[in-house]
Order: structure tokens, then C-alpha cells, then sequence
């Protein structure tokens, strides 16, 4: 089960949640250790909508005494940004 942190939400437009990244073992209790932003971002253009979404809150990989038990070894870039593009609505 993935748990998220639902924040501000403006329909057809911006909504985040928060979550933990690395919570894979059910019987861990992750409340205490550091979550990422993810951020979805709706923008009209002439060619339709754009898509934009942005997941930040790494910056604790950078200190490996700041890392999460939980945090696996895989390389995590701070404010990873990936686009989908136009969509036509």
C-alpha cells in the first residue's frame, strides 16, 4: 500500500502530495524520516496542455548521515523534472 500526504489542490490547474520514497516494508513505521515533494502542473497552450511534474526533496542524499535506514543505493537526482509534452484536450 503506498501512502501520500495529499497538500494544496487547485482543480485543472496544480495539486502536490508528499511521500515517502523508499517505504517498502509494511512492518517499518516511515513517519519520522524525510518524504519527497511531487508537484503536478496543468498549463493550457495554443497546442493543448501541458503537463509538468516535479519531484524534489532529495537533498538528504547529498549527507549519508542524514540518509533514511530505508533509502536504497539507486542515485536520485535533487528536483528530478520530467515532462509529458502537449496533450490535446
Amino acid at each position: 500500500m503506498l501512502e501520500v500526504q495529499v497538500g494544496r489542490v487547485e482543480p485543472e490547474t496544480y495539486f502536490f502530495y508528499r511521500w515517502h520514497p523508499y517505504a517498502v516494508d509494511p512492518s517499518v513505521d516511515y513517519s519520522k524520516e524525510p518524504t519527497t515533494l511531487v508537484e503536478f502542473r496543468l498549463e493550457e497552450t495554443s497546442d493543448g496542455t501541458v503537463l509538468t511534474i516535479v519531484e524534489s526533496g532529495f537533498d538528504w542524499r547529498q549527507d549519508a548521515s542524514k540518509r533514511p535506514a530505508s533509502a536504497s543505493t539507486r542515485s536520485r537526482s535533487s528536483g528530478t523534472r520530467r515532462s509529458a509534452g502537449s496533450a490535446r484536450s
